[in-house]
């Protein structure tokens, strides 16, 4: 097998398009799968939407085909709001080789004149009678398809003045019992007042039953606008809020080189798993709802919910989101203890020889230390450092960072076994040498060769590392320096 054809075998982001979001504007960017290394230094000045480029399609392509993490999309894209008279608003366009073929996904945010326009006659071929539904609730179908996709104006107009109206009739049942009460002495209801309870009762059974029926409306309506998505080949993947109104709109994609919409599921899946986003902890922040966004830029009170909390639950949720500074120690120490156990293991399994992973793991991580030698405690508890010929001990703090951040790429890389992936990197040459700079493009192809990398960078020396056809740019452009 040729190195083309090795190559090929793997998933890679070959195009990515995105016509209008925050700072990206007109976004169009090639990643040729044949050129090797498959590392892609991504530049542009500062607030040029390159770190805004990687929390996208990262939390597109993570989290679109999971329903357990679709709320980080929700925050992400809050307040994206649809403004063309079609109805449908192109977010991005995204081409991907999942190994065998290139397939285009189209996400978008479409609202009720997207599904008028595109999906009615299926609606009319489907349901003819829709207007004679619940007590004439729905006048007309198009009432029905608009108001219906509009999920908080639906349940506010329709449902919550009948709840409210069970809550007073409750209200009045409660008053008529406090009349016959008198110093605490409960009295028998008079028969007038026995016949008014029961009707009471009667018409809030009623409203709960006139509830009911709406709300399964709704889940009709759900269901068959999600069948008339799917038999159209669009995905729905969650409802996106709008700030000004907080009118629903909905995030949904079409595929291209995927026929079949159960393929297109399992494709979610499949690179939800293999899509990987390396930052600082602080952009989880992105991800967080909107109000508690804010509240990077509030002072902490001590009755409010600790904002470093919030991010820490956010970001385990997010399994694909991997940060530099974040538990390296305990990365190391978890690899030496996989390393022991696959050694003992090997060593029941052939009766008593003992495997050679834990060695084999020392020395790696001491070479890529340079005058540094990793001393790992007995009881795999803990771990430090000694000078390499000396008995004089160093502890993680006595480690540069950027000698800390080498060793926790490396261990999150070998130890979680990244491979055939899109590993997006943000400012991987913050606390590194310009000589590691230049550097860690090699190590990245040593590292992890079958992954795809795309490195949102300021650095002249990651740059340089690789060829100028590898350089990708964000308007507006950066000084020609960089790229020669």
């Amino acid at each position: 097998m040729t190195l083309k054809q090795y190559i090929n075998l793997f998933m890679h982001i070959q195009r990515i398009q995105i016509p209008d979001f925050r700072a990206l504007k007109n976004v169009d960017i090639t990643f040729e799968k044949e050129f090797t290394p498959r590392i892609f230094p991504l530049g542009s000045q500062n607030g040029g939407g390159k770190s805004t480029l990687l929390q996208l399609i990262f939390v597109l392509l993570h989290c679109a085909g999971n329903p357990d993490r679709v709320e980080f999309i929700q925050n992400l894209l809050y307040g994206f709001q649809v403004n063309d008279e079609s109805g449908k608003r192109t977010l991005a366009i995204i081409d991907i080789w999942d190994g065998s073929k290139t397939v285009k996904i189209e996400f978008f945010i479409g609202n009720g004149k997207y599904v008028l326009e595109d999906v009615m006659d299926y609606v009319n071929t489907k349901f003819t009678t829709l207007e004679d539904l619940e007590s004439g609730i729905i006048n007309d179908k198009e009432n029905f398809i608009v108001c219906n996709f509009h999920k908080e104006n639906f349940i506010h107009e329709n449902i919550l003045p009948l709840e409210q109206e069970i809550r007073t009739k409750k209200m009045g049942l409660l008053n008529l019992k406090r009349k016959v009460t008198k110093n605490g002495a409960e009295k028998s209801l008079a028969p007038e007042e026995l016949l008014l309870e029961k009707t009471i009762n009667a018409e809030i059974q009623e409203i709960q039953i006139e509830i009911n029926n709406v709300k399964a409306l709704l889940q009709e309506y759900r269901n068959l606008l999600n069948e008339i998505l799917r038999n159209n080949n669009v995905v729905y993947i969650c409802d996106i809020y709008n700030e000004i109104n907080h009118v629903e709109e909905k995030l949904m994609c079409v595929f291209d080189g995927i026929n079949d919409i159960n393929e297109a599921d399992e494709f979610f899946k499949n690179i939800s798993d293999k899509i990987f986003l390396t930052a600082h902890i602080s952009q989880i922040f992105l991800f967080l709802q909107p109000d508690n966004r804010k509240s990077l830029f509030k002072k902490q009170e001590n009755n409010q919910t600790n904002y470093y909390q919030q991010i820490k639950t956010a970001n385990s949720k997010l399994p694909g989101f991997f940060t530099y500074d974040f538990l390296a120690i305990d990365i190391l120490i978890e690899a030496f203890k996989k390393a022991r156990d696959e050694d003992f293991k090997q060593a029941v399994e052939q009766e008593g020889n003992y495997g050679n992973n834990y060695v084999k793991l020392l020395a790696e991580l001491n070479n890529l230390l340079t005058n540094k030698k990793i001393n790992v405690q007995p009881d795999l508890s803990g771990i430090n450092f000694k000078i390499d010929g000396d008995d004089t001990e160093l502890y993680p703090e006595d480690l540069s960072h950027g000698e800390l951040k080498r060793l926790c790429i490396y261990m999150w890389l070998k130890y979680n076994n990244i491979k055939d992936a899109i590993v997006l990197m943000d400012e991987l040459e913050i606390s590194f040498h310009p000589d590691w700079q230049y550097q860690i493009v090699r190590d990245l192809e040593e590292w992890g060769a079958t992954n795809q990398y795309i490195l949102a960078t300021h650095s002249y020396e990651i740059c340089q590392a690789v060829t100028p056809a590898h350089i990708k740019e964000l308007e507006p452009k950066l000084p020609s320096k960089t790229i020669q």
